[in-house]
């Protein structure tokens, strides 16, 4: 490509193709709680976006605990539906005390920078050894840095100190700028925050600047700045609540030359402006009100399309609405029953979570900053959810001074201006993936259709119908299912004795290692304090609660269903559906044992004339495989059952086909000659409260932090209120109640305290 003829027409076109083909996505997790012992489990929400949007590409999300070898501890995959995915994490019972990682992605991310996968430290304690991992406050650096990156002679400059490593003491740092060259002191200065500093200063050609830092200890770091140069081109930033002004300042360049200066928000081009006949200075005001929010990246081109300046700055999204959170039933004795009611507006997802504060043992992470800030870069920001609660001028200051220390590395302007853009070798995935094999008398079957039973660990089974390649093989796309499964292969094919038929299945993972470094962590080990103490002795506790309330509960719910009686159209959902999309408010139309008199001929005919709202917005499955509208030209005659899901305008359609049904009552259904196979991890809940206190005279004290973490929940087309209970542990202290998702593509994280 001619840099000097490119255009910022090319440039839109460009980026618009880049982001089409290659867009990338990033994860926001959502955890119970800060620390864990072994043989806990983590439990996790997932958020996966592309850009600041839910994704609807990937389909599995893959969690790992790394060592600081990194060596996979343990791992898991957990389905993702509309950007989301339920998910947790059993830690082996054997794990030593120490700093281990939590990692999460989808392979989609496998394509790109594995630095922007979700990386955290997490400390987990063996209660069997009596020491600690705590912060070392001493392990803090920093980098330092003019605005836009350069110092040009006699421009006026902000300087940006970064602070990484340990969370400093912000009243512990103090700061000067010297010049090196005069041996003068120009300017003092304090941290504004937990991450940076901010200084301004005038430079000369010819001297050398540098930047000291002093702790309350007399430790002394100092860095130089960049020398200064004589020419070249500087460009600063001042930003209002609704407007950007910016400055280009030239100094001792060729006049007459033709600047462009973009601004990109993710890989969409937001703002243009073209700056020709520039003598010294040029200055511009622009409104931001209808801009779109979070990071933007400004680019200054010369006339050759060289970068000559950069800069991020931040703009502030809108404050979201919060959910209407009600408290029906607030009791606070031990083992007390909580009620609450919230009102989720349309376009709804999200989840609840009741925690004891007083516990001293939770979560910190927010949605809202995960997905505005942190999660677009690589370095650690300490403490982000502050710049987006009770906003000062101050913490305006910080994140701008925070922009200027950070890079926009999704996509680098050279690499795509040369064509140099990356392969992506990791296609995306479909749910579970199988690759398979089929034998007979150790022969491949070639070319040839086969069906497979699949019998899961619900009692529900499910058919499938293949066909091999020239070397048998095949592959099976789109399963989702939790637990084991055993499979039964069967040829309709007389020429076969179906009791010869060899079928190998093997799950597609979809893994890779992590290569990069692993993240610096500021941890030292340290005597075990009484507060550490009691959170590790309350998870052992909780542990031992969980485990004998599961007992009793699994002896129960065998009784249960020992005793409850089904209806014909109860045990044919069981025989058909895979109960992965189980929904108690959900429709089901049954086709073999009720007379339907639908009058329509076709599965789309049916669906128009009963299924009230937007088909446009409707999502179909057919044997649990999703399908497009223009598949559904299937005829009721071939239909076992039809669920339909969902409230308002927007419905997910469930067809199961009479073959399965076929199949089974032909006499197929036995299980001699399967094969077992792997599907999705399942899923464990925290312990439901209510059964505590059904069992609490078998059970020690219940001393949990986590009272309540409820399922995803999701409106579409409608309001609606979802009533929730949770029950208090026996010394409930302060009750943090949080409702965390987003509406109409809006972050929100609510809290409420119960005192």
């Amino acid at each position: 490509m001619n840099l000097a003829a490119f255009t910022q027409s090319k440039a839109d076109s460009l980026l618009s193709g880049y982001s089409e083909k290659y867009k990338q996505e990033k994860i926001s997790l959502i955890r119970d709680k800060e620390q864990y012992i072994s043989g806990e489990t983590i439990f996790a929400k997932g958020f996966v976006f592309t850009g600041y949007e839910l994704s609807d590409i990937s389909s599995n999300l893959f969690i790992e605990i790394l060592d600081k070898r990194k060596k996979i501890i343990s791992q898991s995959i957990s389905p993702i539906y509309k950007g989301v995915s339920e998910t947790s994490l059993k830690l082996p019972d054997s794990l030593s005390t120490g700093v281990y990682y939590l990692r999460a992605y989808t392979k989609r991310m496998l394509n790109f920078d594995e630095r922007f996968q979700y990386l955290k430290p997490v400390i987990i304690y063996n209660p069997k050894e009596h020491y600690a991992i705590v912060a070392d406050t001493s392990q803090w650096s920093f980098t330092a840095m003019p605005e836009a990156g350069k110092l040009i002679d006699g421009v006026p400059s902000k300087i940006v100190i970064r602070f990484l490593g340990s969370k400093i003491n912000i009243n512990s740092i103090t700061g000067t700028l010297s010049d090196k060259t005069s041996n003068s002191v120009l300017a003092s200065f304090h941290p504004l925050d937990h991450n940076v500093a901010l200084c301004k200063l005038t430079p000369a050609f010819g001297h050398i600047y540098e930047i000291r830092l002093t702790d309350s200890s007399k430790r002394v770091q100092t860095r130089v700045l960049p020398n200064v140069s004589a020419s070249g081109v500087a460009m600063s930033m001042e930003q209002t609540d609704t407007t950007l002004t910016y400055t280009i300042n030239f100094k001792n360049i060729p006049q007459n030359q033709t600047f462009r200066l973009i601004g990109t928000n993710n890989f969409d081009i937001v703002y243009k402006a073209k700056i020709s006949s520039v003598d010294t200075i040029f200055r511009r005001t622009f409104t931001t009100k209808n801009m779109a929010k979070g990071v933007v990246r400004f680019s200054l081109f010369d006339d050759s399309f060289n970068l000559k300046a950069e800069r991020l700055c931040f703009l502030t999204p809108d404050k979201p609405s919060a959910p209407q959170l009600n408290i029906l039933k607030k009791n606070l004795t031990p083992r007390g029953e909580n009620e609450l009611a919230v009102k989720l507006d349309s376009n709804t997802i999200c989840f609840i979570a009741a925690i004891d504060e007083g516990t001293d043992d939770v979560s910190h992470v927010d949605l809202i900053s995960s997905l505005w800030l942190t999660s677009d870069f690589i370095d650690e920001i300490k403490s982000p959810s502050e710049y987006f609660h009770n906003v000062t001028n101050n913490k305006k200051e910080a994140i701008d001074a925070l922009m200027m220390s950070e890079k926009w590395r999704r996509f680098d302007w050279g690499q795509l201006l040369s064509g140099n853009l990356p392969d992506t070798p990791f296609p995306d995935d479909n749910y579970l993936s199988y690759n398979g094999q089929i034998l007979y008398k150790n022969k491949p079957v070639e070319n040839a259709s086969a069906n497979l039973m699949f019998y899961f660990a619900d009692s529900s089974r499910q058919l499938f119908q293949i066909k091999t390649d020239k070397t048998g093989h095949f592959q099976l796309n789109g399963l989702i299912f939790e637990g084991a499964a055993s499979v039964t292969c069967y040829s309709g094919d007389k020429k076969f004795d179906n009791k010869l038929l060899k079928l190998t299945l093997t799950r597609d993972s979809g893994e890779k290692h992590y290569l990069s470094p692993l993240p610096q962590n500021n941890y030292i080990t340290t005597t075990l304090d009484e507060r550490l103490s009691g959170q590790i002795l309350r998870s052992v506790q909780t542990l031992k609660n969980v485990a004998m309330a599961h007992d009793k509960s699994k002896q129960l719910q065998e009784v249960i269903v020992r005793a409850k009686a089904k209806s014909a159209t109860q045990e044919l959902d069981e025989r058909l559906s895979s109960g992965r999309f189980y929904n108690p408010r959900e429709t089901i139309y049954d086709f073999v044992n009720k007379d339907q008199k639908t009058g329509a001929s076709t599965v789309a005919q049916w669906i128009r004339g009963r299924v009230p709202g937007d088909e446009k917005s409707f999502s179909y499955f057919v044997n649990e495989f999703q399908v497009q509208k223009t598949d559904l030209d299937i005829p009721v005659s071939d239909v076992a059952m039809i669920k339909v899901q969902g409230k308002g305008a927007s419905h997910q359609i469930f067809i199961y086909l009479k073959t399965g049904a076929a199949l089974q009552s032909a006499g197929y259904s036995t299980k001699a000659g399967s094969i077992a196979v792997a599907g999705y991890e399942k899923q464990n809940y925290p312990f439901e409260a209510p059964a505590l206190t059904h069992n609490e005279e078998t059970l020690g004290t219940d001393i949990r932090s986590l009272l309540l973490w409820s399922d995803f929940m999701l409106t579409e087309g409608e309001t609606a209120i979802e009533h929730i209970k949770f029950t208090n542990n026996d010394h409930p202290k302060k009750i943090k109640i949080s409702v965390i998702g987003l509406s109409n593509s809006i972050p929100f994280s609510f809290h409420r305290i119960l005192l």
